[in-house]
């Protein structure tokens, strides 16, 4: 993820946490980005981006209610702030943490000033996105909302950056 990007995605964060509105704009910019976890892939120690079918061993954070959460970063930055000591850590697109993790509860950027725990039925609905009914339609008809191309939408932001279109 570049500098650009992740700075865009804490931006979105702190707007997203201040203003619910924003959550559905946040999470599908969070769906479409690379997020960093601790945890290793076939017990290799250290960064690594995990490889298709790869066994992956998640870390797991106990809360003080005994509650376990999968702790999960935006940044590498924010990761390395949140732990004690270095420890191996992945990278992985959040779509497919997502799916990995389903059923758990995760917490984006633990222990920073602005983080979010996301429950199992919060990682549902941003995976499966219920239909949008369209009152118009013939009753009963559903309209599945599009999805953008996560690869389109990275190569159209280093096309463009920050410029403005007129």
């Amino acid at each position: 993820m570049d500098v650009l990007q992740e700075t865009t995605l804490e931006e979105c964060m702190k707007l997203a946490v201040e203003t619910p509105e924003r959550w559905p704009a946040f999470l599908s910019m969070l769906l479409d980005s690379t997020v960093y976890f601790l945890g290793s892939a076939n017990a290799i120690e250290g960064a690594a981006d995990a490889q298709t079918g790869s066994a992956i061993a998640l870390v797991q954070w106990k809360l003080s209610d005994g509650t376990s959460i999968v702790p999960f970063f935006t940044t590498l930055e924010i990761l390395q702030q949140s732990i004690d000591s270095p420890q191996p850590f992945l990278a992985l697109p959040c779509k497919t943490l997502f799916e990995l993790t389903l059923g758990r509860t995760l917490v984006l950027n633990p222990k920073s000033e602005i983080s979010k725990t996301l429950s199992p039925d919060d990682i549902r609905r941003a995976l499966f996105p219920e239909p949008v009914v369209d009152r118009g339609a013939v009753s009963g008809t559903a309209v599945t909302p599009p999805s953008r191309p996560g690869g389109l939408c990275r190569w159209i932001k280093s096309l463009f950056g920050n410029r403005r279109l007129s």
